[in-house]
């Protein structure tokens, strides 16, 4: 095609314009007709029956001929190249053709003269076709359902409809809007082959191919009666050439082998005379008027789009809008990388193209257009991969690490979970989106290729061994099968929209669906296919692969198959579409994870919270436990997965079934692993982020303790008495020790050729050293003689890893495959040889066993060392890429060494119960700015609380959670758990008080309107207190009782040096007021009587202060009070102003009105002084009083108020302004 269109461009450019008429200024007719080896066009004048030569095109054979007046072009259809062209006239000039190539042959052509489109029949395919005419080269199919040989086609632009025939095995005529909707059948029989419209009279024209009669109908199918035409030609040769309504006219061409002719019949009733042409032409097309129709129907002819009526600025207008999302991808992956095509032109006729976006040897992947995620195979990093765009950029993490190659990739976008399928393995496995918790979670699949619908929370795959496809709920339940005996499936993928499976069937070589929730008999696509590798839906289409390069699309409706689209570059291995759909997340994981601690799996009605590898459920909570067990047992690194296992050690030797994941975030390659019994800490190195990270027992604290360039760090031994973690530098030819107390390092020995096994012996004294390099490469350190003294030992070829043992020292000898034991006196001999092929890694040893790794069977061995049985610890199947590994046993006491006075470096023993203090390189090397690590904050840097699980200031990796313990009476201030990631935290928690503090640390306050706790931080020594107890109630008449509630007491502490207590006022009764509540500095007034009137309650005061907005005013009313009323036109009513806002209660203390009775009691006042210096960073109770219950109308609440820093006499609180203090900010830590 694209050579055909190269060639067509080249003979426009090079061909002269032609000169002629321009015959669209006016209406009229032009005509087409055939030379001997040209196309002519002319203008006619049907009248006169005189022509006007226009054009010609030599070496051209047009058909189909239509006219754009207003882009004064014709648009006709080349048999010999098989292309829609269009010719075009311009000042005073004909240009040259410009085509394009079609499907297939053209049957009917027309041109919607409005908006400028061209529609076409294809025969070949069935289809009918639609372009603008300012660039052919995008076709859409308008129509490709129900259509056998499909002919004639005509267009009505002011009604907008599409009308053709169709004179296959049931022949019609079908009528649709232009996009191809609202279809339907206008006539049935006959065989109508050649359509045309009288646009005027709104009437359908056609000829019938078996007999050469004519007919017609109204646009609506009816009216419908037979032309009286006759020719005198009844040869099987005849046939209609063109059929155009014009001016009240028919006018028609024929042939009949080489003679042809023209002739005319009217179409009224009262004239349907037949005249005769003199001329004769192949096609003829109408120059209508310049048509007045306008609109947005123009912009909206492909599939993807359909007209809606929406209201603009108050008028109905008609716009296009997105019906099928054409913003869209198709990824697919090569040996070169990941590539990107458009979805649109894929399925219109435009060219797709392909862009390669990512470079990288992925195999398969799958999308998540939702979240913008791509999760892909690395052969080369042996990972699921997770691929983003930011600002441009493709970036890459990986997630999880695998040892076999991964044969199919899918996500479960709603609940955030992957799932994949391993070569060789029964099992789907399933992890988290940040490839945490990784477990297996469907056993006995041999799955080849898996699919999933996350609405309907399915998972679905393809058995190709068996032939048949399985499914289950995501969280492995439920499970079914579609399996039929006369199919084998070969390949698969999935309609969501639809809810449908699509599978190639090897049998039959066919495309099959079924509906995967009814269950119903699969459907065939008739569509026939040698081999499928892969399928993929885009709309009503399925995209075939049928061969390791080319892309073909089939309507999975009708089985129309159309050309091939896209031919790549290399092998395809995998292709994904990428496309978002409208669909609302309904997964019960969506919030909170759905209440999980690490997987939840949905299913058909609500969800499941599961535990990764490693971690053991905890029934009654959801949680998932990773508590490390026992006294005794074994950590085994997974440099792939990467992990660090910790098994439960059976002195009984039986074979281990209980085992735990190390709870650390692990991004790199762990490789070495030790342990600290006296501080509870796990080590462990990482050659791929080049550091040395640690992790307590309990799995808090995690940081990075040593980094360095480069820093391969392939062994290490923990000191627990001289307190330092000894590391095997590789790439530096040295060993380092780092004190882990002060976090500082100093370089322990003289060059280790490649330094690469450690080990210390049981006594703590002396550590073992291996290289790979030149001399020394076994060598001992006497840590008891002058610090430092070093013994060369045995040479050996290629020393591995080792472990001092009380029977000797073990150690690998890699070039001859051999664990070899060294006893006291020197002397080698070999312990225990491994056939070729086998590599042993690490060593370990308890008081009876000696264990060993083996990367090439992934598992770990352990023989007895007296019966010298060897057998397996039972953990086949878990591990990945074993590396490190270390025994502890029962811990041992050790004599602790100590500087006097105390070593800022690192303190080391001389001999003779002698020390000396070494100094340290300063600072400590942990230059990580080119690393995803995160600082933890301070513990001044969490206001109010502290960093919980990490230590303060440690640098720790990407992925660790950053939380936070407020302090008593305090809580977190929106999200309350940060994550590192890209350099920095999501979120740094923090903390505020639960009641709000105003002020700052010279003079500051807080209010309680209702019981809580008082937080005494570390910086205060005295408060001031005020206390006011409830006010009372006042009489509420229609309530049965003799007295309204009791206003409650409020209080200050709850020991006796701080107790501060005002009591609250009584209720009113049918024929007295409450008396006030007791204070220590005043009573509250009594209540008041009346009858058949308001009476006022009583105040926190009898003596009202003056200030109108204090704190303790006039015992005023809000708008629900009996005051309101008009008759008390006299009393101010004033909106209440305090820290609550709230308008509809009384305030503080304040006694209840009442009508027709006794109100309410004012509340009792209390402020003392009190010393708090005692009771730092402890909680005192506050007690808040309510107003009395039940009441004629609300009584004000106590309130208790605590001041810092004020002075008494100065600034009394009992004039306070109540507004200002609202308002005041806090400027205050703990």
């Amino acid at each position: 095609m694209d050579t055909i269109l190269k060639t067509m461009v080249t003979v426009v450019m090079a061909t002269k314009c032609i000169t002629g008429t321009n015959p669209f200024t006016a209406p009229g007719l032009i005509q087409m007709e055939y030379g001997l080896d040209n196309t002519l066009l002319s203008a006619f004048d049907a009248n006169t029956e005189t022509k006007t030569h226009l054009a010609e095109y030599p070496g051209r054979k047009f058909n189909f001929l239509s006219v754009y007046p207003l882009g004064q072009a014709c648009v006709v259809f080349d048999e010999r190249s098989k292309a829609i062209c269009k010719v075009t006239y311009s000042y005073g000039l004909w240009h040259q053709p410009v085509c394009t190539e079609t499907f297939g042959t053209v049957n009917g052509l027309d041109i919607d003269d409005v908006r400028g489109l061209v529609f076409w029949t294809d025969q070949d395919f069935n289809a009918i076709m639609m372009a603008r005419i300012s660039n052919l080269t995008q076709h859409s199919v308008i129509v490709d359902s129900f259509l056998d040989t499909p002919g004639g086609i005509a267009v009505h632009p002011e009604a907008a409809l599409l009308f053709w025939t169709d004179f296959g095995t049931l022949p019609k005529i079908e009528r649709s809007t232009l996009i191809g909707r609202e279809r339907r059948t206008l006539v049935i029989g006959g065989t109508p082959y050649m359509l045309t419209l009288d646009r005027a009279g709104n009437r359908l024209f056609w000829a019938n191919k078996a007999d050469n009669s004519i007919e017609s109908c109204d646009t609506e199918g009816e009216r419908r009666h037979r032309m009286p035409i006759s020719t005198d030609r009844a040869t099987a040769s005849f046939v209609w050439n063109s059929l155009v309504a014009y001016q009240g006219r028919l006018l028609m061409a024929w042939k009949d082998n080489t003679l042809t002719g023209a002739l005319s019949v009217g179409l009224g009733a009262e004239n349907q005379r037949m005249q005769s042409f003199s001329t004769h032409y192949q096609c003829i097309a109408v120059v209508r008027q310049q048509p007045q129709l306008q609109g947005i129907e123009a912009e909206c002819v492909d599939c993807f789009c359909r007209l809606r009526s929406v209201y603009v600025n108050r008028t109905l207008t008609r716009i296009c809008a997105s019906e099928y999302s054409s913003h869209g991808y198709m990824f697919f992956t090569t040996s070169r990388g990941l590539h990107r095509m458009d979805v649109y032109p894929l399925t219109t006729s435009q060219t797709p193209h392909a862009t390669l976006v990512f470079h990288g040897n992925l195999t398969v992947f799958t999308t998540d257009p939702v979240n913008e995620k791509i999760f892909a195979y690395s052969r080369d990093n042996k990972s699921i991969m997770e691929i983003t765009q930011r600002e441009g950029f493709w970036i890459t993490r990986d997630l999880i690490m695998v040892t076999v190659p991964v044969k199919s990739i899918a996500v479960d976008w709603m609940s955030q979970n992957i799932l994949w399928v391993e070569q060789g393995s029964e099992y789907i496995s399933v992890a988290n989106y940040e490839g945490q918790y990784r477990k297996w979670l469907i056993s006995q699949a041999w799955a080849d290729d898996i699919r999933v619908d996350p609405h309907n929370r399915m998972i679905f795959w393809l058995n190709s061994s068996l032939g048949l496809i399985e499914g289950s709920d995501l969280d492995g339940g439920g499970r079914v099968t579609f399996g039929y005996a006369d199919k084998q499936f070969a390949a698969l993928t999935i309609d969501c929209a639809a809810q449908r499976l699509l599978m190639f069937d090897f049998r039959s070589r066919e495309l099959v669906s079924i509906d995967y929730l009814s269950r119903a008999p699969p459907e065939v696509i008739r569509q026939g296919f040698w081999h499928v590798t892969f399928l993929a839906v885009i709309k009503d289409y399925v995209v075939v692969s049928n061969d390791s390069r080319c892309l073909t699309l089939v309507n999975t409706r009708t089985g129309l198959r159309l050309a091939s689209r896209y031919i790549a570059d290399d092998d395809i291995f995998k292709m994904e579409l990428y496309h978002v759909d409208n669909v609302i997340n309904t997964s019960p994981c969506m919030e909170n994870n759905g209440g999980c601690a690490q997987l939840c799996l949905p299913n058909q009605s609500t969800r499941k919270c599961s535990c990764g590898f490693g971690y053991h459920e905890v029934s009654s909570s959801n949680r998932c436990s990773s508590y490390l067990m026992g006294i005794s047992f074994l950590l085994i690194v997974d440099q792939r997965a990467p992990a660090i296992y910790q098994y439960y050690h059976d002195h009984h030797r039986r074979p281990i079934d209980r085992y735990t994941i190390v709870p650390a975030v692990i991004r790199g390659q762990p490789y070495a692993v030790t342990y600290d019994n006296r501080a509870e800490y796990i080590y462990w190195s990482d050659i791929q982020l080049f550091t040395v990270s640690r992790i307590q027992r309990n799995g808090h604290s995690q940081e990075i303790v040593y980094h360095d360039d480069f820093l391969y760090a392939l062994d290490l031994a923990m000191s627990v008495s001289m307190r330092l973690l000894f590391i095997a530098d590789y790439s530096r030819d040295r060993i380092v020790a780092l004190n882990v107390h002060n976090l500082r390092t100093f370089i322990f020995s003289d060059p280790v050729s490649r330094a690469y096994g450690l080990s210390l012996d049981p006594t703590n004294r002396y550590l073992y050293a291996s290289g790979y390099g030149e001399t020394p490469n076994f060598v001992r350190f006497d840590m008891h003689t002058r610090g430092i003294s070093r013994e060369q030992l045995q040479m050996f070829v290629s020393p591995g890893k080792l472990i001092v043992h009380a029977t000797g020292t073990y150690l690998i000898e890699e070039y001859y495959r051999t664990i070899v034991l060294i006893d006291s006196t020197g002397n080698v001999q070999d312990f225990k040889r491994f056939p070729e092929g086998h590599v042993v890694h690490f060593i370990t040893a308890d008081n009876d066993n000696l264990y060993w790794t083996e990367q090439t069977t992934k598992t770990v061995y352990r023989l007895n060392l007296h019966s010298r049985m060897e057998t397996t610890v039972g953990v086949e199947g878990t591990l990945i890429h074993p590396a490190g590994l270390f025994y502890f046993g029962v811990a041992r006491t050790y004599t602790d060494f100590s500087c006097s006075p105390p070593c800022s470096g690192i303190c080391l023993p001389t001999g003779n119960n002698l020390t000396t203090c070494v100094p340290a390189l300063a600072p400590p090397n942990n230059n990580l700015q080119n690393s995803d690590v995160c600082i933890v904050p301070s513990n001044g840097d969490i206001q109010f609380g502290q960093v919980i699980g990490l230590r303060p200031d440690s640098i720790v990796p990407a992925g660790v959670q950053l939380k936070v313990q407020c302090l008593p009476a305090h809580s977190v201030d929106g999200l309350d758990t940060g994550i590192c990631r890209f350099k920095t935290w999501t979120i740094i928690p923090r903390c505020k008080p639960d009641t709000k503090i105003y002020g700052t640390r010279n003079g500051g306050w807080t209010i309680f309107s209702r019981s809580g706790y008082f937080y005494v931080y570390s910086w205060m020594t005295t408060v001031k207190v005020v206390v006011i107890g409830g006010g009372g109630g006042g009489y509420p008449f229609s309530v049965q009782g003799d007295s309204a509630g009791d206003g409650q007491r409020s209080r200050f502490g709850n020991v006796t040096s701080l107790i501060s207590t005002a009591s609250g006022g009584l209720g009113g009764t049918l024929a007295s007021g409450g008396a006030g509540g007791v204070g220590e500095r005043n009573s509250g007034s009594s209540g008041s009587f009346t009858l058949n009137t308001c009476s006022r309650g009583g105040s926190v005061w009898d003596s009202i202060p003056s200030k109108i907005s204090s704190l303790f005013c006039d015992n005023a009313y809000g708008p629900h009070s009996c005051f309101s009323d008009q008759a008390y036109s006299n009393i101010t009513i004033r909106i209440r102003r305090d820290c609550r806002m709230d308008t509809t209660c009384k305030y503080f203390g304040d006694g209840a009105e009442s009508m027709n009775g006794g109100s309410g009691g004012g509340g009792g006042y209390s402020r003392p002084s009190r010393s708090i210096s005692a009771y730092r960073n402890t909680l005192i109770p506050i007690e808040v009083g309510r107003g009395g219950e039940p009441s004629y109308a609300p009584a004000g609440g106590g309130v208790v108020i605590v001041w810092w820093g004020w002075d008494e006499e100065l600034s009394d609180v009992e004039t306070a302004d109540i507004e200002a203090l609202c308002t005041e900010t806090s400027n205050i830590g703990p």
